[in-house]
Parts: C-alpha cells; sequence; structure tokens
C-alpha cells in the first residue's frame, strides 16, 4: 500500500531504492511501471519529474522492497539544459 504523500507543484525529483534478491535483476527496467503507479495514486504528470535517482541493493530472498521519495527537484542544475530525444531545448536551469 502506497503512503498518503503530498507532491510539491514544480519540477520533481523522483528517488527509488530497490531491494532485489537476485544479482542478475535489472536496475531501471521496473521504472517506468512504477512511475506509472505513482504518477495515477499521486496525481501529477511524469513528464514533470526532471531528476530520477535508482539504487539497487542486494538482499537475501524474501527481504525484497522499494523504497521511493518523490520531493521538489533542486536547482543545483543551474546551467542545465533540459533536451528531448529531437534535440529540442524543453527548459534550461
Amino acid at each position: 500500500m502506497l503512503p498518503k504523500l503530498n507532491v510539491p507543484d514544480w519540477d520533481l525529483k523522483l528517488t527509488i531504492e530497490r531491494g532485489f534478491s537476485s544479482k542478475l535483476s535489472d536496475n531501471t527496467n521496473p521504472l517506468k511501471p512504477f512511475e506509472d503507479i505513482l504518477q495515477k495514486k499521486y496525481g501529477f504528470d511524469d513528464r514533470r519529474v526532471v531528476e530520477t535517482v535508482m539504487r539497487k541493493r542486494l538482499v537475501k530472498k524474501w527481504q525484497e522492497y522499494i523504497e521511493f521519495d518523490i520531493s521538489a527537484q533542486e536547482k543545483e542544475l543551474e546551467g542545465t539544459i533540459l533536451i528531448d530525444k529531437d534535440l529540442n531545448v524543453l527548459k534550461t536551469y
């Protein structure tokens, strides 16, 4: 069950830590489905996620977990230009 959470109204940083029991588990494959679940639950547009931090931890079998945080993206990226796959400028910091 997902906890109650207040999502900020501006650019977001998504931090996810997953505990896997297999060394073969891929860290990024579950990202988009999980992001879609969070978007639906908390009512934000995932285009607002401008920074994502993923951590993978190896744990014993039956101790798998997922932890996450949705926070305001810090402006530490000042001077950064955010572009899309076609090299269109989406945002500058």
